[in-house]
């Protein structure tokens, strides 16, 4: 039997080989590239809408869909695919959920599940039960247009649902609580570093419980909060601190008064301009 010699290939060939594939690599994402199963793309979304005759689309509409979708690189067609089915199943027309799907097709993974997340929070009847319509444009403003960190968005507006709609924190009515945790949501997008809803929550405890802080009603505490905590994640440490020591006989021995003051003014020099 004869022996088959396998030649060995030289070590420099694979080291060339290597370093011309990390090169390619390398040059594409320098340039902000990224490698797109556009083909892939544009077949599912061909294929997805075919299948739902309820849509009315005709062929052409179809196509011009799939080629949008495509644009979106990698996944876009399973991000256009999962908007239309929520949006569809909430009953929402299919021209409008069109509209925010192909939205969605040239966004993130992160910002799709985002907006799925919210969405089913706002809708949910135990949740917030929010009308389809509010649903909808909280959702978006929280994902698809939110600036921030994406995955701090959800983490931020979910911790302030619960906040104020439990009956022992804030008991606020769905509407009231979904602007609320909605717009400190979205102030807080330019903090990266750290969520801001638990110094929101922390702030409001100070103002309206803590037996050292001014003990004020519920919508005034909502108010100052909402404020202050536009300062970012420094913004309650500072406030406790100087009304704190502003108020007590070993401090400035302020009223509560002049303490509010004095803190609201260190607080609004939680940030270095």
């Amino acid at each position: 039997m004869r022996h088959v010699r396998i030649k060995k290939v030289p070590m420099k060939l694979i080291l060339l080989v290597f370093l011309a594939s990390s090169y390619s690599q390398a040059a594409l994402e320098a340039k902000g590239d990224v490698y797109c199963t556009s083909a892939k793309e544009y077949i599912t979304t061909v294929r997805f809408l075919r299948d739902k005759k309820e849509f009315g689309l005709s062929e052409k509409q179809i196509q011009k869909t799939a080629d949008n979708v495509s644009m979106g690189c990698n996944d876009a067609s399973q991000r256009y695919i999962s908007i239309m089915k929520l949006l569809t199943k909430m009953g929402v027309d299919s021209r409008s959920a069109q509209k925010h799907s192909l939205i969605f097709a040239q966004k993130t993974n992160e910002h799709t599940e985002a907006f799925i997340e919210i969405f089913k929070n706002a809708y949910n009847p135990d949740k917030m039960d929010l009308d389809v319509l509010t649903s909808l444009k909280l959702s978006l403003s929280l994902s698809a247009d939110y600036q921030g960190n994406i995955s701090q968005s959800v983490q931020n507006f979910k911790e302030l649902v619960e906040f104020c709609i439990d009956n022992k924190s804030l008991d606020l009515s769905s509407p009231q609580c979904a602007n609320l945790a909605s717009e400190i949501t979205i102030n807080g997008s330019q903090f990266k570093e750290e969520l801001i809803a638990p110094h929101f929550k922390k702030l409001i405890q100070f103002l309206q419980k803590d037996k050292k802080g001014p003990q004020l009603p519920l919508l005034k505490s909502i108010k100052i909060a909402k404020d202050l905590v536009k300062q970012g994640p420094l913004a309650s440490k500072n406030f406790i601190q100087a009304f704190t020591f502003s108020t007590s006989k070993k401090g400035l021995n302020f009223s509560h008064k002049n303490g509010l003051e004095f803190a609201t003014k260190m607080t609004k020099r939680s940030i270095q301009k």
